[in-house]
């Protein structure tokens, strides 16, 4: 506001702080100032940042739950392992006989994870630390992203909050009165993810080189087929603009819908694995009590 209040355009106090406004909202805030039409670039950026935060949000909410739970089931069994199963492992020791062999499997993990505890932890720090170093690099952050979109179930869901981010970011610049080449730059580099930042600053190469948008984005498979054909509808009938704004809002509605369904699909999993990780300790503790008490009622 001070910068604007001196002399300053807003595109230009914008820039100062990249940390709060991406190349994408000061390009059209700069085209908007140019073309006169500040108020409806205004208007279209704050629905814009209101649909992306609330994509952005479904998708971290559908991804956070199971990360949640598996965490807990984690950090419980880890406890189970360290603090409840050796006491248990000293009465079974005493009884003598013979232990069931789940029973054996786990006071053996027990053992491990209780002697040698700092290095379970140690193990863990390094690897989050190098994992976290690794995907700081370029390549890193491309394989890494890349395998985000091959996840099974959440992989379907980030590719299509990120087609909905592109479709509308590149709709809004194109009204804004951005040319298609300087659309694609500006996008390319506010994706967050860096397998469709790489292909879409190609894209913008092809471009500049005479290749149409729908053509170059139909040699990868992170497009859908639906998605270029629209655009290459777009394209030829010079409704580009309004046609990525619609696919925009079909692939919010892709979203949502993928949403829903993955809660469906993930309470069921996370139940199982759940039920198999505590129903292995109890059959492991019960299962010898069980002989012990048969032992007993028999003399």
């Amino acid at each position: 506001a001070l910068n604007v209040e001196q002399g300053e355009s807003l595109s230009g106090a914008m820039e100062q702080h990249t940390k709060v406004f991406n190349e994408s909202e000061i390009g059209m805030i700069r085209s908007g100032e140019v073309s006169g039409h500040l108020n409806n670039i205004l208007r279209d950026l704050a629905k814009q940042t209101e649909k992306n935060a609330q994509t952005l949000s479904k998708v971290k909410g559908a991804l956070t739950y199971p990360a949640v739970v598996m965490g807990i089931l984690f950090v419980v069994l880890f406890l189970m392992m360290t603090m409840v199963i050796p006491n248990i492992t000293n009465l079974f020791t005493q009884t003598g006989g013979d232990l069931p062999t789940i029973t054996r499997v786990v006071i053996g993990m027990s053992t491990f994870m209780r002697e040698k505890s700092y290095i379970i932890l140690g193990g863990i720090v390094a690897f989050a630390a190098i994992f976290t170093l690794w995907k700081r690099t370029k390549n890193g952050r491309y394989l890494w992203h890349a395998f985000l979109l091959h996840m099974p179930i959440f992989g379907n869901l980030i590719q299509k909050s990120t087609i909905s981010q592109f479709a509308r970011t590149l709709g809004n610049l194109l009204a804004a009165g951005v040319t298609i080449n300087q659309s694609l730059n500006i996008i390319s580099n506010a994706m967050n993810n860096e397998v469709y930042k790489r292909k879409i600053k190609l894209a913008g190469d092809d471009i500049r080189g005479g290749i149409p948008l729908a053509e170059t984005l139909r040699t990868s498979s992170y497009f859908p087929l639906m998605l270029v054909n629209m655009i290459e509808i777009g394209e030829q009938t010079a409704q580009l603009e309004s046609v990525t704004k619609r696919i925009a809002d079909f692939y919010d509605e892709q979203v949502d819908e993928a949403v829903k369904g993955l809660t469906k699909v993930i309470e069921p999993i996370i139940m199982v694995v759940v039920g198999l990780a505590v129903g292995g300790l109890v059959a492991a503790i019960m299962l010898p009590i069980m002989s012990l008490a048969d032992l007993a009622g028999s003399v």
